[in-house]
C-alpha cells in the first residue's frame, strides 16, 4: 500500500488539496516511520544491547530499515541504542588492548598463556595478533609460532644459569623449573653444550 502512494501520480485535483494543509501520502510514510522509532526506543529501553534481527521482527520491518532508524535516533535525535553486533565490537577492542599490554608486559608468554589471561582461544588470538597494526611487539609473534625465538632465547639463557648453579640437576627438574618438554629441554642442551 505505501509503495502504491509512493509511485502513482496523483490526479491533479488531489494535488490542489495536498497543497492546501492536507495530508499527503508521503506523511502518512513520515508518520509511520516516526511511529516505529518510538517503538524502538521502547524496545530498546532497559536493555544493553538489541539484535537487530529481533527488533525488525519486532516493528515488522527488514533488518536495513532498522540499521536506518538507528542512524537517524543517533545522529538527529542523539538517542544512542548500542546492538549485539557493536556490543561484540567493543569487547573485542577491549581484548586487543588487553593483549597488547600483555605482550608488553610479558614479552616471553606464548600465546596460550595470553590466551587464558584475556579469556580468549589460542586461535582467537592468532586471529587477533594478525589483524592487529604490524609494530615491533606483534611482529615478533607472527614471526615465529607462539614467539618461540623470543622464549627460547630466554630459556636457554636461564637453563645456562641453572647449570652454573647445578650443574648436576636432573633433566626432569630442568624442564619443571623452565617450563618446557623433556624433548624440548634436550633441544635446548645440545645448543647449550
Amino acid at each position: 500500500m505505501a509503495k502504491d502512494i509512493l509511485t502513482r501520480e496523483p490526479p491533479p485535483e488531489q494535488l490542489k488539496r495536498e497543497l492546501a494543509g492536507r495530508v499527503t501520502g508521503f506523511d502518512v510514510l513520515q508518520e509511520d516511520k516516526m511511529w516505529n522509532m518510538a517503538k524502538l526506543v521502547k524496545f530498546a529501553k532497559g536493555k544493553k544491547a538489541i539484535d537487530r534481527e529481533e527488533a525488525a521482527r519486532h516493528l515488522e520491518v527488514c533488518e536495513r530499515t532498522v540499521s536506518r532508524y538507528l542512524a537517524y535516533l543517533r545522529e538527529e535525535e542523539g538517542i544512542d541504542i548500542q546492538t549485539t553486533t557493536q556490543v561484540e565490537a567493543n569487547v573485542k577492542t577491549d581484548r586487543i588492548q588487553k593483549l597488547r599490554k600483555l605482550m608488553k608486559e610479558h614479552p616471553t608468554w606464548e600465546r596460550t598463556r595470553m590466551a587464558k589471561k584475556v579469556g580468549v582461544s589460542a586461535v582467537t588470538i592468532s586471529i587477533y595478533l594478525e589483524t592487529m597494526s604490524r609494530d615491533e611487539v606483534v611482529e615478533r609473534y607472527l614471526a615465529t609460532p607462539k614467539g618461540e625465538s623470543a622464549r627460547k632465547a630466554d630459556n636457554i639463557l636461564e637453563l645456562k644459569r641453572l647449570l652454573k648453579v647445578n650443574p648436576t640437576q636432573s633433566r626432569g627438574s630442568l624442564s619443571r623449573q623452565l617450563g618446557v618438554s623433556l624433548k624440548t629441554l634436550n633441544v635446548y642442551l645440545t645448543e647449550v653444550r
